[in-house]
Parts: C-alpha cells; structure tokens; sequence
C-alpha cells in the first residue's frame, strides 16, 4: 500500500495527485470525502474535508478533538498529514461531522 500524494498550491491545498496508486477512479478527489486504498481497513479523509474541519477546533488539543469531532488527536494528527485512517473510524466521522461539511 503505497499511495504517494502530492499537494499542489493552487489558491487552496487540494489532493490532486495520485501516483503508483490502487485508488480506483471511483474515489478520487471530489467524488466522496474518503478515499479507501487497497487495505481494507483503512482510508484517508480527503484534505479539504481535514481543512473544514480544523476551522472549527477553539485547540489542536486532545480533549477540544475528542469533544468536537469524537476522534483521538492521533487520528486527528494524522489525518493532517495525509495518513490513512481506519476506514471505520473515517466512516463514523464524516457522520458525525456532516453538518461542518
């Protein structure tokens, strides 16, 4: 599982570069807020979803992460930095978060 994920500054920070890449065309960018790989236990949160998101933290700290998004400052680093998640965990937050999006 090797996604490497190149940013391009373009006005705002978007995934837009996907190379040597399982990710099948179907969960690119735009097309939904998680992409899965080829784990099946694991996905990334799109960077625009990541961006909205942190707009709404008063702190980057662990107690102002769990108590706004439900999720450890862990999953909430790296999602920051492009990691892939559980794809569980991903999935809960995008519910849970629906109406930040």
């Amino acid at each position: 599982m090797n996604i490497a994920v190149q940013e391009h500054a373009l006005g705002n920070r978007e995934l837009n570069c996907f190379s040597n890449s399982t990710v099948s065309p179907a969960f690119l960018p735009h097309a939904t807020d998680i992409i899965h790989t080829d784990n099946p236990r694991l996905s990334y949160v799109h960077i625009r979803v990541v961006e909205k998101l942190s707009v709404h933290l008063r702190a980057q700290t662990a107690e102002c992460v769990m108590a706004t998004f439900g999720i450890s400052i862990n999953t909430w680093t790296k999602m920051k930095k492009g990691v892939p998640i559980r794809r569980s965990v991903a999935e809960r937050l995008i519910e849970r978060v629906d109406q930040y999006l």
